[in-house]
């Protein structure tokens, strides 16, 4: 997620070049060594919707939630790896204090988040142990 300056999301691009790292993650999954299945196959399962709880200690305002799948398959060779965002504008109400950046919570950009060339982003998925994978990005935020 990040937070639109001033409240304003039709003019907010959420792009490094324009308002450096801003973006902070809520939720995560990859590979469940429980039910031995990606994410996907949830997704899917719930016929291609994906439910979150946004933390209650965010700060009131206009937001833009991005998701992201990252199809592996091709992950083992640099450059190759395939990335399916998607952002969506929410309002957050409530009486919560907290704006990721300022708690200390480390902050991410994009573009710039990951690299071609990180652990995360190059996986071959025909050599590695699935329950290895370790999701990009920032750690999930939690209230403090």
């Amino acid at each position: 997620m990040a937070r639109c300056t001033n409240d304003d999301c039709g003019a907010f691009t959420g792009f490094e070049e324009d308002v450096g790292k801003v973006w902070f993650k809520v939720d995560e999954m990859g590979y469940n060594s429980t039910s031995k299945q990606w994410a996907t196959y949830y997704l899917f399962k719930n016929g291609n919707t994906w439910s979150t709880i946004i933390p209650a200690c965010l700060a009131p305002g206009e937001y833009l939630v991005r998701s992201e799948i990252i199809a592996l398959s091709e992950c083992k060779t640099v450059g190759q790896c395939q990335f399916y965002p998607e952002c969506t504008q929410i309002k957050v109400e409530g009486d919560g204090t907290v704006v990721p950046g300022e708690d200390g919570y480390e902050l991410v950009a994009f573009p710039g988040a990951y690299k071609t060339t990180d652990r995360r982003i190059l996986w071959d998925t025909n050599t590695a142990n699935k329950s290895e994978y370790v999701i990009p990005g920032p750690a999930v935020f939690s209230c403090p």
